[in-house]
């Protein structure tokens, strides 16, 4: 069994030697193969380096993705197709670079601009970095007042509110006082308010008795008064001959007389009572129509029978007219003085004035004191209230109206606080002679 095993051990290390020499002999001559086509494609190689290096004559381009991948595909393949589109290529890329180089030197002519243009700019931002460094110094020192400021400010506020806390620590305590005293402050109240409950019922009585008095001597005064008995102004001193309606009074210009004044004509001797504030109808009513320094030439306007004449001696009488002061009047309102049933131009106050003037009367701007008589217009009617949903229109009438009302009353208010007597519009027509003035035959 022993020999069996180590024959058959001689026989696989025999086949193996043969194989083994076999597979060097494969070998060394596949060896010597690629070294021939190496030695080959070395040589190619080489020469399409020499070629190459005809056109790329810097080494740095060398260093080209393009020209390496050329490099290794020449290696790889070792064709002269290749090699000479490598060429090719390289030829192009000359051109390109050429191009390339044109467009370099352009653009650092352009570059060149630029720079001078930026170097111009730089020194304008320098400025303005200038500038800017100061404003920022001066907003520095600002910052630096502001917080000065502020910090003052919180010191007030700090201050403020330890008042306001000290403030409501005193208001607390007052409210805890005056709740302790409330009762006694509410007890003493009723007792003063029935103490001037009580005066007040003595001082009305009082009142009462005193008015009770006022009038019991105002009684007593106009009855101790003499009648309202008002002098003349002028007497009629001659008669135009062949006429009865021309004559002649003894006041004229130096006593204030002017052209359309009225007078009223009286029998001499007779005692003229005036009617109010009015003067009653005399026998007749003359007008000036014309005048002399000292007289008066007038004219007989109304007579009150057709017998009834101006005779010499007989007294003219004025109540507007005082040669030595002149009435002073003051006018407001509306008046219709031609009674077509609408106020006049201007409300009629132009004519109302010049209706005084004419008389020997100013015309005063204010109610006071010194005004004689008050001449009121038409009395203003009481406003009424526009109903809900009025349209604007009918809401300026109302104001319109209630104004017209209010300053009507506030005239009538002003001449009761001085006493100033009160003329409406018919009363001053007959104060002044107003009437139509066709001559009396």
């Amino acid at each position: 069994m022993a020999r069996a095993r180590s024959g058959n051990s001689s026989a696989g290390l025999a086949w193996a030697l043969v194989i083994f020499v076999a597979a060097f002999l494969v070998s060394a001559i596949l060896a010597i193969v690629f070294y021939t086509r190496a030695s080959d494609r070395d040589e190619k190689l080489t020469k399409a380096q020499s070629s190459m290096a005809q056109f790329v004559d810097d080494p740095g381009d060398l260093k080209f993705p393009t020209v390496q991948q050329a490099q290794e595909k020449a290696r790889n393949t070792a064709d002269t197709t290749v090699l000479r589109a490598m060429v090719d290529q390289i030829t192009a890329m000359d051109a390109q670079l050429k191009q390339a180089q044109q467009k370099l030197a352009d653009q650092s002519q352009e570059l060149t601009s630029k720079d001078t243009t930026i170097t111009a700019k730089d020194t304008l931002n320098a400025n303005t970095q200038a500038k800017l460094a100061d404003q920022l110094a001066a907003a520095a020192e600002k910052d630096l007042t502001w917080e000065s400021a502020r910090a003052a400010m919180e010191a007030q506020v700090t201050s403020a509110t330890n008042t306001i806390a000290q403030l409501n620590q005193r208001i607390a305590s007052m409210d805890d006082t005056a709740t302790a005293y409330s009762l006694d402050v509410r007890a003493e109240r009723e007792v003063v308010i029935n103490e001037l409950r009580d005066q007040k019922t003595q001082l009305e009585s009082t009142v009462a008795t005193l008015n009770a008095q006022n009038a019991e001597l105002q009684q007593k005064f106009k009855a101790a008064q003499p009648a309202n008995v008002t002098v003349p102004d002028a007497t009629v001193t001659a008669l135009l001959p062949g006429s009865r309606d021309i004559v002649l009074m003894d006041i004229g210009r130096r006593q204030g007389v002017q052209l359309a004044m009225t007078f009223e004509v009286f029998e001499p001797d007779t005692a003229i009572k005036l009617q109010g504030d009015a003067l009653p109808r005399g026998k007749a009513t003359i007008e000036v129509v014309g005048l002399d320094d000292d007289a008066a030439k007038c004219r007989v306007v109304r007579r009150t029978g057709v017998r009834d004449g101006v005779a010499v001696g007989d007294k003219a009488y004025n109540v507007a007219f005082d040669p030595n002061s002149p009435r002073r009047f003051a006018i407001r309102g509306r008046f219709d003085v031609d009674r077509d049933g609408f106020p006049d131009p201007d409300f009629g106050v132009p004519t109302m004035e010049r209706l005084v003037r004419r008389s020997g009367g100013t015309v005063v701007p204010d109610i006071g004191v010194e005004t004689d008589y008050l001449i009121l217009g038409e009395e203003a009617p009481i406003a009424n209230e526009p109903p809900a949903g009025a349209d604007a229109a009918q809401v300026k009438d109302y104001l319109e109206a209630l104004k017209r009302f209010n300053e009507y009353r506030s005239w009538v208010a002003e001449a009761e606080r001085f006493s100033i007597p009160i003329l409406n519009q018919n009363r001053m027509l007959d104060l002044v002679g107003y009437y139509d003035r066709t001559p009396v035959n």
